[in-house]
């Protein structure tokens, strides 16, 4: 199954990313397929294809390392599109304290032994709002980046565990567990 790590946004920030998205798909009403609201997370560990026999294993590490998690603040600061040359996704970047890193880059390590597909690149919190199809006109470009958001700075209400499952409508994501932080 394919499985990731995701912090949950509290109320307030998930109803600014549903409002810039509805800004977005009245400014690019095609070429990108937009996340769905209930879709919207802080992705902390992408697990890859992960065997249903090693889902305990996981549920510990994650709940150990928990134990340890103290860094819980997130702040809004901007609209980017990635990678900057040819950009296949927009989300809104987020600013989070060192010791967020930190603490992901050790869970990653613990978690790789049961998850040979994990993502290990550095850290960038972020919320996905957007896959890019086709491209965007740079004046477009221009007026996406430069939506106006909130910079506000805020904790995530807990972490979850889920599943992702793939289809032609989109993904789905189902919790396999969740965390209170």
């Amino acid at each position: 199954m394919r499985a990731f790590l995701a912090f949950n946004l509290p109320s307030e920030q998930k109803l600014e990313a549903i409002e810039a998205i509805n800004s977005f798909k009245a400014l690019i009403p095609f070429g990108v397929k937009w996340v769905e609201d209930e879709n919207l997370h802080i992705t902390l560990s992408f697990l890859g294809d992960i065997n249903d026999a090693v889902l305990d294993d996981i549920n510990r590490i994650i709940e150990e390392r928990l134990a340890e998690f103290d860094c819980n603040e997130f702040k809004i600061s901007g609209v980017e599109v990635v990678p900057s040359n040819r950009p296949k996704i927009v989300w809104i970047k987020l600013d989070a304290d060192s010791g967020i890193s930190k603490w992901v880059k050790r869970l990653n390590k613990e978690l790789a032994t049961f998850c040979p597909d994990l993502d290990i690149k550095a850290y960038k919190p972020h919320i996905t709002l957007g896959r890019i199809k086709d491209v965007i006109p740079v004046p477009v470009m221009k007026r996406l980046l430069s939506y106006p958001v909130s910079g506000l700075s805020f904790k995530s209400p807990d972490i979850t565990l889920y599943k992702s499952i793939l289809s032609k409508k989109g993904p789905r994501y189902i919790s396999l567990f969740d965390y209170e932080l």
